[in-house]
């Protein structure tokens, strides 16, 4: 037996002082699982719960919508030979929505099934991929549309299929990694004529790559990711609230330098690129570059004392990420990232 329990509870809100409006959201939720070896066949099972609550208030009104999912998951990977390793599973979920605007309720259910393989091709080159089919039932809204949307009383569940196929070649000290991906979506919700409702196929191709080198105290990275979402073969755009949005291509570079045993430095640099392939009538999103650091010492033996030293957005840019909604005319604008961020900690093990 190896049984494993997670509770969980967070909040947060939000509140635009020109015109009075404030949301918020929480959730609460439990996963409680199991793991057992049979023969050759790692199995994993369980079930899983969460509510969640999203309240909005305006001068003169206020609306609560409040809903929760259920699911009982099983996932099987099994050792076939000493080089291929399969792996399947499914989930069944129950969901439950009541809308505090409209006064109705909705409820979806369905079963979502998975299959993938981990095959070591040669002793450096290792190949996996998967399938995954997923659905999702209705879930809160956008916390500033509850005043103004419901659901349609006719809503269908989102039906997702979603495809992968990578590769990771080592070579001494040298990794190599690739990994491509099409996601599908069916009957995806969204927002149309005042109510949320299914919006069309949302289809999204991107593929990522990375090198690694590992010397005898310094690693160090380099990481390029690429997503092209679509929705009915429009780019989406920071309109399709709920759905998703575009972001610039993405490089991450990260150093890491142990000068003794008791110390680590390191610095992350994360650059996206300007974002050209927009949506008819929006702004092409313009290209940012953030850099954090980090400092690590352990002054005991055993590692019990950690303290640390971490810099965020080291130079103080102003930039708003590509995923956060833009408009600046809109009350709804999203706030630009964090600047400077300095943060001092410390950790002590028993």
């Amino acid at each position: 037996m190896d049984t494993e329990l997670t509770l969980y509870n967070t909040e947060a809100s939000l509140f635009q002082g020109s015109y009075d409006y404030a949301a918020g959201t929480s959730s609460y939720g439990a996963d409680l699982r199991n793991k057992s070896q049979l023969g050759d066949h790692g199995v994993t099972y369980g079930m899983d719960y969460r509510h969640d609550e999203g309240e909005f208030s305006a001068p003169g009104e206020s609306y609560k919508d409040v809903g929760h999912v259920t699911g009982l998951y099983v996932q099987d990977h099994y050792q076939l030979t000493d080089y291929l390793m399969l792996s399947a599973g499914t989930r069944y979920d129950w969901y439950q929505l009541d809308e505090g605007l409209s006064g109705r309720s909705y409820s979806e259910s369905g079963l979502s099934p998975n299959l993938g393989f981990s095959l070591d091709a040669t002793d450096r080159l290792n190949l996996h991929g998967g399938w995954a089919r997923a659905i999702r039932g209705p879930q809160l809204k956008e916390l500033y549309l509850m005043d103004t949307y419901s659901y349609d009383p006719d809503i269908k569940e989102e039906v997702a299929d979603n495809y992968e196929l990578g590769a990771i070649y080592r070579y001494g000290n040298l990794t190599l990694t690739t990994t491509a991906f099409v996601s599908h979506i069916d009957d995806v919700v969204g927002r149309s004529s005042g109510m949320i409702t299914n919006l069309g196929d949302l289809k999204t191709r991107g593929f990522t790559a990375g090198i690694g080198y590992d010397w005898e105290r310094v690693s160090a990275s380099l990481s390029y990711s690429q997503a092209r979402p679509e929705l009915d073969g429009e780019p989406l755009s920071d309109g399709n609230m709920g759905i998703g949005t575009s972001i610039g291509d993405t490089w991450v570079a990260n150093l890491d330098f142990q000068p003794v045993d008791s110390v680590d430095l390191g610095w992350t640099g994360r650059v996206s690129e300007r974002l050209t392939t927009v949506a008819d009538g929006y702004s092409e999103k313009p290209g940012f570059g953030v850099h954090d650091v980090y400092a690590r010492w352990r002054p005991l033996a055993g590692d019990q004392l950690t303290l640390s030293l971490t810099v965020n957005n080291l130079f103080d840019k102003q930039y708003l990420d590509h995923a956060t909604y833009a408009d600046p005319l809109d009350i709804t604008a999203g706030l630009p990232e964090a600047g400077r961020d300095i943060r001092l900690g410390a950790a002590y093990r028993f």
